[in-house]
């Protein structure tokens, strides 16, 4: 007997291609996403599922290596290639902030001579000298092996901050035995401190100006030849227009201020 036909009726051969469609386009589109995403980002996830045992509480890929806190919240609505706006950028750069300050607070329990503050440029931190423990061998820009090693725990809670940096040396008022002037000196700590930091992995383009301020903004300032001005600064900047405020005008040597 011939079986009749079934008016509107289909088989459901659509539905499993359409569905490896939708499959291929989202793995087509996590693609792109992890194609996009910086070297920290990328760095967690690899990670995450290098382990074979995920550790207690670290379900979520980004909260891997603890990254997600700093991230703050991802803006989904934005175009390709992402622009990232100012008012995205401060959330970014008050969360990152927030993990740096939480993180050296097991050094500086154990240092005195690790500062910081918040200032207008954005966060400054202050890697002073004091008399157990020198920064620099004496009248030199040569980081001591305490230097290095205070430097380098700054430069691992440095890693997960996207900003960009400047680095100040300083000098006391003494006048140098090595024969070097303040000026030179100053900017020889400056560039001893970018080396140690981009050896830390922070990438040299995330350096953005050395200054060589030689005694004339002391940490002390009531006394100039105090051992706490010979010290190197970090400054991590809220606004990436803020990492030279002078500029030339039309080729010249006048400078004039950005606003």
């Amino acid at each position: 007997m011939r079986k009749k036909k079934t008016e509107g009726h289909h088989g459901g051969a659509w539905k499993v291609a359409y569905a490896d469609f939708v499959t291929a386009m989202m793995a087509f589109f996590l693609v792109m996403w992890i194609i996009g995403l910086n070297k920290p980002v990328k760095k967690a996830i690899a990670e995450y599922f290098k382990q074979s045992e995920i550790p207690k509480g670290k379900t979520d890929m980004l909260d891997f290596l603890e990254y997600k806190k700093i991230m703050g919240q991802v803006p989904f609505n934005l175009n390709w290639p992402f622009h990232i706006k100012d008012d995205y950028s401060r959330k970014r750069y008050n969360a990152s902030v927030s993990a740096f300050k939480e993180g050296i607070k097991k050094i500086r329990s154990m240092r005195t001579n690790l500062k910081y503050q918040e200032i207008e440029e954005g966060l400054r931190i202050e890697l002073i000298e004091d008399q157990n423990d020198s920064l620099f061998e004496p009248g030199s820009g040569n980081i001591t092996a305490n230097g290095k090693k205070l430097l380098d725990e700054v430069a691992q809670n440095l890693i997960w901050i996207p900003n960009s940096l400047i680095i100040e040396g300083h000098t006391d008022s003494s006048s140098s035995k090595s024969g070097k002037d303040n000026w030179t000196l100053s900017l020889d700590r400056a560039n001893s401190a970018r080396i140690i930091l981009t050896g830390n992995q922070i990438p040299e383009k995330r350096i953005k100006e050395l200054r060589g301020c030689a005694d004339n903004r002391p940490f002390i300032k009531s006394d100039p030849a105090h051992f706490s001005n010979r010290r190197v600064s970090i400054i991590v900047l809220k606004r990436e227009d803020q990492s030279s405020i002078w500029e030339p005008v039309n080729g010249s040597e006048t400078a004039t201020v950005k606003q």
